[in-house]
């Protein structure tokens, strides 16, 4: 059968390879389940890159949940389970045989049946979070009647606690981040849903009522949150761990006659574990437990899957500079299976071509305030204006307009703009402006090019700064050092000429420019 499998712990493309091994047969007590969908947490990823290492016994296949069907049985199971629709949980604990292959073999007792009306999709995403939410909920005894705060509604977790809670006659208060999680936790049932980054999230919960359970997965960052929220003997149950370990109030903890308890679903007893299969199984047959979208926030999501040994010449594409860049190369064959999509989706793609372009009229915004920012953090003096044209893919030109202080005031903007780390990459062209002139109008900067910059004392060419392989402008033998050259063009009025008679510009005020346009626009706009 085919499998994807690792043998080592490490990044994914480094240690996943797809092969051919032989299929397991049912030992005593097992089921060999055909699998239909594979579903993959966090724990999964976790023990496959090392961070929280397991033994491997000559090869692993991973993931913990999936779905399918039952085609043999071992010893001691009865034969009339063949056939069977199945959801499968913790497939992979204490053997290889995870359900990222196209058979799996478990314990029977940890293949359920899955009701007629449940998709297999939805099947594979029960397993690890559905159980985790069940025995958050429930291990300190009913919450029928309780109030429930959920934290995180919008996530796997979060999403069955709040079903699985109001199946049980609890009133669920939740918390998520934004309005698109919010509409997925109010469609799961909360009766009140509160954006946890609301100034007075704390006085919107109490207002619902004080709470009797916490089903947490950020302890640390929502300690504050639960404790002035929970009412006296409340429970708060965590199942998820943050890179840095809280801090425990211990005081206010006792004050509040708290149980703190924590979860981790491997160590939990088989009887519980048992009894969330069940029930879990009785909502999913009553429909009382749906899936989450795949992806949340998506307008369209492609499902299917790619094979390492599948190829086929891919391109070219067209790079921001206004090019094709690499021409064909060899990539992996992805096979789209299903496609979801939104009933009016909104198309956010951006196809590159010559600037300017969609995709770097945005950005221009961003790299431009990175450059003035650091040109004033490197105490650059008189910087009225930055800005990165589109017209130059944000990246290749750069504009810096100036109150000139001091000989070599220029020069200084000029250099330290193209090389600070807003501007020095793939820069080309940094041009210094006197602070009257317009960064943002190209026509308004050839101008003070061609008028103020002499090419013998304005311009400075510096070489081997930092480039890149896809610039079409550097010789080929050089792109893989990824290093061009750039020019600074001065085009101020030099400091030593500001008294001179013949020094000043024919400009237009801003407002004078209005009045002009005011009385004269009918031909000067035809």
């Amino acid at each position: 059968m085919r499998a994807a499998l690792y043998r080592d712990m490490g990044e994914a493309a480094e240690v996943f390879e797809v092969e051919e091994v032989d299929r397991p047969e049912p030992g005593p007590g097992e089921v060999l389940v055909r699998v239909r969908a594979s579903g993959v947490n966090p724990t999964d990823y976790k023990a496959r890159s090392g961070a929280v290492p397991r033994p491997i016994d000559d090869f692993q296949i991973p993931h913990q949940d999936g779905a399918g069907v039952i085609e043999a049985v071992g010893a001691g199971v009865d034969p009339g389970r063949v056939g069977e629709r199945v959801w499968l949980w913790l497939a992979a604990v204490g053997h290889c045989w995870g359900t990222a292959a196209e058979w799996t073999v478990l314990p029977a007792r940890q293949a359920v049946p899955l009701p007629d009306g449940a998709s297999f999709e939805l099947g594979a995403s029960l397993g690890v979070p559905a159980m985790t939410a069940h025995y958050c909920l429930f291990a300190d005894g009913p919450v029928a009647g309780q109030t429930v705060l959920v934290a995180g509604g919008a996530g796997a977790v979060g999403h069955f606690a709040i079903e699985l809670a109001k199946r049980a006659g609890a009133r669920v208060v939740t918390t998520v981040s934004s309005q698109d999680k919010a509409a997925l936790a109010e469609k799961a049932g909360a009766d009140l849903v509160v954006n946890y980054r609301s100034p007075d999230v704390a006085d919107q919960v109490r207002t619902f009522g004080p709470v009797d359970r916490v089903i947490e997965v950020a302890l640390g960052a929502n300690l504050q949150l639960d404790l002035a929220t929970a009412g006296p003997h409340a429970t708060i149950v965590t199942y998820a761990a943050e890179p840095v370990n809280p801090e425990l109030p211990v005081r206010a903890c006792m004050t509040a006659n708290l149980t703190l308890r924590f979860v981790l679903l491997y160590g939990v007893e088989m009887t519980a574990l048992d009894q969330a299969a069940a029930d879990i199984t009785a909502a999913l047959a009553a429909g009382e437990l749906t899936g989450l979208p795949i992806p949340a926030q998506a307008e369209i999501a492609l499902e299917g899957f790619i094979t390492t040994d599948q190829f086929t010449k891919e391109g070219p594409y067209g790079e921001w500079m206004g090019y094709y860049q690499d021409g064909f190369q060899k990539e992996r064959v992805v096979h789209i299976q299903r496609v979801y999509h939104r009933d009016d989706p909104i198309i956010l793609g951006c196809p590159q071509g010559k600037p300017p372009h969609e995709d770097n009229r945005f950005l221009v915004y961003l790299r431009s305030g990175m450059i003035w920012d650091q040109l004033e953090k490197a105490g650059v003096p008189g910087v009225c204006g930055v800005w990165c044209p589109p017209e130059g893919g944000n990246r290749l030109m750069t504009v810096v307009a100036i109150q000139t202080q001091y000989l070599g005031h220029a020069k200084q903007a000029g250099l330290i703009a193209s090389q600070c780390g807003g501007g020095i990459d793939m820069n080309r062209l940094t041009v210094v402006v006197d602070d009257h002139v317009d960064v943002t109008s190209i026509q308004d900067v050839v101008w003070a090019i061609v008028a103020r910059c002499d090419p013998e004392r304005g311009v400075e060419i510096i070489k081997d700064t930092k480039g890149s392989r896809i610039d079409m402008a550097i010789a080929p033998d050089r792109r893989e050092l990824n290093a061009n050259s750039r020019m600074i063009i001065d085009a101020t009025t030099p400091f030593t000429w500001k008294h001179h008679p013949l020094a000043g510009d024919i400009i237009s005020t801003p407002e004078r420019s209005r009045k002009i346009h005011e009385k004269w626009g009918w031909i000067l706009n035809r």
